[in-house]
């Protein structure tokens, strides 16, 4: 594939500008029902433009391999139809034999999903596929701390306690993944950065997915039906989240960032340290 990143990639305000109101009035809305989640808690982690090309052998990819994704919720976005093929497959690792296929179809057709469902990107047979995809976090304090009323450096997001600690098998299996890569790569000396605590980090991620994969069924719901539902459910999320003052996403400020287990940043990816202008711009 070839991606060109939301952030770092030569983008202007006005497109960042206007992408943002579009995830601020018309995503994060669909977030909020879908996951039980406050749109405060959402934090894109990457965001791109991914380009998929039957003619692989001059341009690139015309597929992506099996693989999961970071972060809690991923969501990739149609953003044209003159191609032939692609689509997503997922798998089930408790079952070998199951496998579901997705194929938008639509520009603006948006697939949600959680991040550590196995899946891939399937071939484009003929011409050029563009999907804009994100990453990203639900978290239960700012990670930024704009507000410093947490004993943990940031403000709580009001996530409930229901869509997070008691999660079991989704955004606490991810807290304990970000927590074992934090160990493994950040330089900073805490108590709990040694071998053995990595290590039961690593198991009971494990010991998760497991259960994930064991209880939690495999499915795919399409939520609005029809051209004519679209336009109405389109216009609905656009007038609605124009008269809302809650606290909003952050969709482009905290990218590229790694979390400790307290939800604190315990580092950054080396494309934002390269690109601190552009991300001190936001």
């Amino acid at each position: 594939t070839t991606d060109l990143n939301i952030v770092t990639d030569p983008f202007s305000s006005r497109d960042l500008a206007w992408l943002e109101t579009k995830l601020h009035r018309r995503l994060s809305p669909i977030m909020e029902r879908i996951y039980g989640i406050p749109a405060g808690a959402i934090r894109a982690n990457d965001m791109f433009i991914v380009r998929y090309d039957a003619k692989k052998e001059r341009y690139g990819q015309d597929r992506l391999r099996r693989h999961t994704d970071s972060g809690h919720i991923s969501f990739n976005v149609l953003l044209n139809d003159e191609f032939e093929g692609g689509g997503t497959r997922f798998f089930h690792r408790m079952n070998p034999d199951f496998f579901l296929d997705v194929h938008p179809s639509s520009r603006g057709n948006i697939l949600l999903s959680n991040a550590n469902l196995e899946h891939e990107g399937m071939p484009t047979t003929q011409g050029t596929r563009y999907i804009f995809v994100g990453f990203t976090n639900v978290d239960s304090i700012d990670p930024f701390g704009r507000s410093q009323s947490s004993s943990t450096g940031g403000s709580s997001t009001g996530i409930s306690i229901y869509a997070s600690w008691l999660a079991f098998t989704s955004w606490l299996q991810r807290r304990l993944d970000e927590g074992y890569q934090a160990l493994k790569e950040s330089h900073q000396n805490r108590w709990y950065y040694n071998p053995y605590v990595q290590s039961t980090l690593r198991d009971f991620h494990t010991y998760l997915t497991f259960l994930g994969d064991m209880w939690c069924p495999h499915g795919h719901v399409l939520l609005v039906r029809g051209e004519p539902n679209r336009t109405r459910f389109i216009k609905a999320l656009d007038e609605n989240r124009a008269t809302t003052t809650r606290r909003k996403a952050n969709w482009f400020a905290g990218q590229q960032v790694l979390l400790d287990l307290d939800g604190t940043i315990s580092g950054q990816w080396q494309t934002r340290i390269d690109n601190s202008d552009r991300f001190g711009e936001l």
